[in-house]
């Protein structure tokens, strides 16, 4: 079966996944006029990164990793020199007005950082403790029999 991909000003390929890894991305970099040493990967339409770049010179096959009749948005993987950061690039144009929620995904994983900010924030409780006043109160016998003054009780 096949897979597609979309790149550039909304171009698309139709690839047959029954392939190695390594032949796949060489494949995609000669038919999307990518520079062949640039790491490209892809991500699906609903934000997962299918992590083609980590393999890119596997032997495995694709289709083990890609869906069948898939749709994919081809990704420019840049890996930065002066540390461990990935920036994840978008090959499509425009790619918020067509997939705002894969772009907003693009951003998150080249800012990772950003993200673990947030989840070290104190969170909020859904519970909070609610402070009673002390108000005065009269308090009454048991079962409600009101103390006569007149009565005295005696030990023996």
């Amino acid at each position: 079966m096949f897979v597609t991909v979309r790149y550039g000003a909304g171009q698309m390929l139709i690839l047959n996944h029954f392939c190695r890894i390594v032949n796949f991305i060489e494949h995609i970099k000669q038919m999307c006029v990518c520079d062949t040493k640039a790491c490209v990967d892809l991500i699906d339409e609903s934000g997962n990164l299918m992590n083609l770049s980590l393999q890119q010179n596997s032997l495995q096959c694709v289709n083990n990793i890609l869906k069948e009749r898939g749709k994919y948005i081809l990704i420019k993987v840049i890996k930065q020199d002066d540390s461990d950061t990935i920036i994840y690039e978008s090959m499509l144009k425009n790619i918020e007005h067509c997939h705002p929620a894969v772009a907003e995904q693009l951003r998150k994983l080249s800012n990772p950082k950003a993200k673990d900010k947030k989840e070290q924030a104190p969170k909020k409780s859904r519970f909070t403790k609610e402070v009673i006043p002390n108000t005065p109160f009269k308090s009454k016998s048991a079962f409600g029999i009101k103390k006569n003054p007149s009565f005295t009780q005696k030990t023996l």
